[in-house]
């Protein structure tokens, strides 16, 4: 089955929480217009013409599932060969909340595995806040984490996004948990 880089699953805080992220990304985020705010699930997922079947599939497979909540307080980073990403740390009520949504996604498509096998570390939820210079990366880390009052939501969906050509993402399918 082919995977393409204009869908994906997400998690995503809910609108009304999104003002102090998108302050943040707004200066910091090259790819502040394409992405909302989210936490990656699957990227890349399926093909348009198989979103509808997909959605169908994971609803099936999230019966079971019980809503948890988050909370984005911790700030951290990753560091790559010219810069280093800024993340909030999705930290939730029910331990490994967010690995076991993950496990789930990839036991129906095991082919988009991509967020668990990009790093020896296997998933680490995060929510991208930007690209930083590796010089200052601490002291700008210290100054966002100093700043940042936590932010948390009740999770019970995750959604499905897709964007055409340059255009931003857009959410085509909301997947509800199976269980509050």
């Amino acid at each position: 089955m082919k995977k393409v880089y204009t869908t994906a699953v997400i998690l995503a805080p809910p609108q009304e929480k999104w003002a102090p992220i998108q302050h943040i990304r707004h200066r910091h985020d090259k790819s502040f217009v394409r992405w909302m705010p989210h936490v990656n699930l699957a990227f890349p997922f399926l093909p348009y013409e198989q979103l509808e079947d997909g959605a169908n599939k994971l609803k099936q497979a999230l019966e079971t599932f019980q809503s948890f909540e988050v909370t984005l307080a911790h700030v951290g980073h990753f560091e790559h060969s010219s810069n280093c990403v800024m993340w909030l740390r999705p930290d939730t009520d029910r331990p490994n909340a967010l690995q076991d949504l993950e496990n789930v996604i990839t036991t129906v498509y095991p082919m988009c595995n991509d967020q668990s096998t990009k790093s020896e570390h296997g998933f680490t939820p995060h929510l991208t806040l930007g690209q930083f210079g590796k010089k200052n990366i601490e002291k700008d880390k210290a100054n966002i984490q100093r700043t940042w009052i936590p932010i948390t939501f009740r999770a019970s969906s995750i959604y499905i996004i897709k964007r055409v050509g340059e255009e931003p993402f857009e959410i085509v399918h909301e997947v509800k948990f199976g269980v509050e």
